[in-house]
């Protein structure tokens, strides 16, 4: 399905007393490039694996996600880190769960170690690895998340919890199974008897639509909908096991019967078959997450890794991984970079989770037409080179199936005044919207050009209007078209929300009162949130203030305004902030010098606006996550302490020693002698700094007195000649060299090398006069 971020606020939310689930933000993610292990060798999966979080992070879920071998498993050598327990590798889920509250950059380190091994070379040749946040699972056939409620309960307690919960940025929901590979992925992780999200309570349903479309239970018994997630009013029956062809269903045999009130939807863990149970039943649920109206995309909760298998013999399908439009399509699959023969193809919607359909075809191609439903493909193979291997099968590929559909219009208000907006949103379509009509009379349409999946206008006549959406999977085939939504439309003021005010507390033991003002209207409630908004929990109150006392965490409140039949509009929303003295447990490096940075980790770090460094504010900062700040040694920094300062009071940790610069560079000779050979050393540089342990590198340098540089070549701390010099010609050069410690401080300074004449052997004799007159004198010249 596809995902939209929406500006809306749901209508419908849970009353609960328990706490919310709810994490920041987080990003899980590695390079984009393949892992190579060979047979029988443990190897490290991502090594290159990064994550950061705004928050400590609770578990970590390491699953094979594709073309997974009953010869794979995934470990880990050495110790696990403190506070960190596994049950070891789980070959049913094809997973491992690490259990246990780390940092982000504690458990990037522990994650990078990893490794997986795959004990037979007779195997697919590539796997890929998922490293999924928290103890959930992620499914790659829908890109959805999934996990069980932390304790069994009855149906209607287990959907407010999932309704309660939310997933870095994604809300919770009891799960919706709507389709085969979806139910065989699921039914096999859960483990026990679990609810579902779907019900034929006539309550359940009339809330789900929004809507009284039921008046009692005699009326909707046997048709059964799903009453949450993005499928929440999508029906699937008319009556008990009369079922409605286009909507997924796994009902066992001679189910649902409604045994005994029996209105509430349940899946059986051993055959994923489904039965309805009374809300009375106590058992876990499934928490799905996933394309919900309103979900945040600002993090990143999975990585998978691709792991290629040195030395496999399967060889692989090309022309897969391509998405075509459902009904009239056509694919060619081949085979190749293998030595056999081919015994079969087989075929799977759930990427060979179960065993697969058998193909009988024994070429290297497969042609496949007109499917339906996203479909994986892959070949049996005898192979011969490099490995003698019979029966092996290749890793799958799959051919997409995309199809529109329409999905639900679902309104803030279904009863408005004339004057104010009906604001309404799409829930559960598949494709894109192509555009909105409007209709008095539910009868005769007139278009609206827009394609968003939200749809806000002011509505000024009174009466009834009606809405639908057309949604279409560009080039397959015409849109299809939303149920029709009734808007009633009345005389009267529309209601103002109005504004709630805000507090700020400096401990967890604290209290204080919220203020609504500014609103029109009667006060039907009010709302908290605990993940900026995402997911809202009632709070019965009518009153225009609310009180509160021992907030522990950032909290947003909000009331409900109602007017009559006009509707009812949200308050803008107040917070709660709980800002905590910042700690310092550790920095690192201790010693650092000016521009260098300093890690500094610690506890209530995300609200730190002042960070000092030797008693001088920090060059910049950047807060990484609640318990990580990176700052840089600032200009001015003296040897001291750390101190880290939010509204709330401050904390300082000592040890920190500035690194100073180098103060001056000598040369052990600053001479050469002329006719000299290239690189014949000139002397040795050695540089003076008032830390006594730095070690230095040299370097020629632009600058003044770098005038003859291309003279001389530095290497390691030896100055060397690079031109064979002459006294007669020039005597004296200059250079400009710097020395760098190894904290990055530098000195420069110029220096002047002499060349030395040498006493050289005579190489000529010539004479001006070379004749003499015959009977010259003795001692003629």
């Amino acid at each position: 399905m596809k995902n939209y971020t929406l500006i809306i606020i749901l209508l419908l939310f849970v009353s609960v007393t328990s706490n919310v689930w709810s994490q920041g933000q987080i990003y899980v993610s590695g390079p984009n490039t393949q892992t190579t292990i060979t047979s029988n060798s443990p190897t490290a999966i991502a090594p290159e694996l990064t994550i950061s979080s705004t928050e400590n992070i609770t578990d970590f879920t390491v699953s094979v996600t594709d073309s997974y071998s009953t010869n794979d498993a995934v470990g880990f050598s050495g110790n696990l880190p403190s506070g960190i327990s596994t049950l070891g590798w789980n070959a049913t889920k094809r997973a491992i769960v690490f259990k246990g509250t780390k940092t982000a950059e504690e458990w990037q380190a522990f994650l990078r170690n990893l490794t997986i091994t795959t004990a037979n070379v007779c195997s697919p040749e590539t796997r890929k690895v998922s490293f999924i946040a928290g103890e959930t699972f992620y499914n790659p056939l829908n890109g959805h998340f999934y996990k069980i409620t932390t304790f069994p309960s009855n149906w209607l307690p287990a959907k407010a919890a999932a309704a309660s919960d939310s997933y870095y940025g994604n809300q919770g929901y009891l799960v919706t199974l709507t389709s085969t590979a979806e139910n065989t992925f699921v039914s096999r992780l859960i483990g026990q008897n679990a609810w579902m999200g779907a019900s034929d309570d006539y309550l359940q349903i009339n809330e789900a639509l929004g809507y009284t479309l039921y008046a009692n239970q005699a009326a909707s018994e046997g048709k059964w909908y799903w009453v949450t997630g993005p499928e929440k009013g999508r029906q699937m029956s008319t009556a008990n096991r009369v079922n409605i062809g286009s909507v997924y269903q796994n009902w066992g045999g001679g189910e649902p019967n409604n045994a005994g009130e029996e209105h509430c939807l349940h899946i059986y863990s051993n055959n994923g078959l489904w039965n309805d149970f009374a809300n009375s039943q106590n058992i876990y649920g499934i928490v799905e997450y996933g394309d919900m109206p309103g979900d945040l995309s600002n993090s990143s909760q999975e990585f998978t890794q691709e792991i290629y298998i040195q030395g496999s013999s399967s060889g692989t399908i090309s022309g897969g991984n391509v998405t075509v439009c459902a009904g009239t399509n056509s694919t060619t699959l081949t085979l190749g970079g293998f030595t056999g023969s081919v015994v079969r193809w087989e075929s799977s919607v759930d990427n060979f989770i179960t065993a697969g359909n058998t193909i009988p075809n024994t070429n290297t191609t497969l042609t496949v037409n007109n499917i339906s439903t996203t479909t994986y493909y892959r070949a049996v193979v005898n192979s011969t080179s490099p490995s003698t291997c019979n029966g092996l099968v290749t890793s799958s590929a799959p051919v997409l199936v995309s199809s529109a559909v329409s999905g639900n219009v679902f309104a803030v208000n279904t009863t408005i005044c004339d004057g104010s907006d009906v604001d309404l949103y799409l829930s559960g379509q598949e494709g894109e919207v192509q555009k909105w009509q409007r209709s008095s009379d539910n009868s005769t349409w007139t278009d609206i050009a827009s394609t968003n999946p939200t749809l806000i206008e002011t509505v000024n006549t009174v009466g009834t209007l009606y809405y639908r959406a057309f949604v279409q999977v560009p080039g397959c085939g015409a849109a299809v078209v939303t149920p029709s939504k009734s808007i009633s439309v009345v005389t009267g003021t529309p209601p103002q929300g109005g504004t709630v005010g805000s507090n700020t507390h400096f401990s967890a033991t604290n209290s204080g009162t919220l203020t609504l003002s500014d609103y029109t209207g009667s006060i039907s409630k009010w709302q908290r949130s605990t993940d900026d908004g995402l997911v809202w929990i009632d709070i019965t109150n009518t009153a225009s203030t609310q009180s509160y006392t021992n907030i522990a965490e950032e909290t947003l409140f909000r009331a409900l305004v109602a007017n009559g039949s006009c509707g009812a509009s949200y308050s803008t929303s107040g917070k709660v902030e709980v800002i905590f003295t910042p700690t310092i447990t550790d920095f690192e490096s201790k010693i650092a010098a000016q521009g260098n940075e300093v890690v500094i980790t610690g506890t209530n770090l995300e609200n730190v606006i002042q960070v000092q460094i030797g008693g001088v504010d920090a060059t910049s900062f950047t807060i990484n996550s609640t318990s990580k700040i990176t700052a840089t040694v600032p200009s001015g920094a003296t040897s001291g302490a750390i101190t880290v300062t939010n509204p709330g009071g401050s904390d300082s940790m000592s040890g920190f020693v500035l690194n100073v610069p180098p103060t001056d560079i000598t040369l052990s000779s600053s001479s050469v002698v002329e006719n000299n050979a290239l690189n014949d050393a000139v002397g040795q540089f050695s540089g003076t700094d008032p830390d006594t342990s730095d070690t230095f590198s040299f370097a020629l340098v632009a600058g003044k007195g770098d005038a003859d540089n291309g003279s001389f070549v530095i290497s390691g701390s030896n100055l060397l000649a690079n031109e064979v010099f002459d006294f007669e010609s020039s005597n004296e050069y200059s250079i400009r060299v710097e020395v760098s410690d190894n904290y990055g401080n530098t000195y420069q300074k110029a220096l002047i090398i002499g060349v030395t004449d040498r006493n050289e052997v005579p190489t000529d004799i010539s004479l001006d006069n070379t004749t003499v007159t015959e009977n010259s004198v003795v001692g003629y010249i």
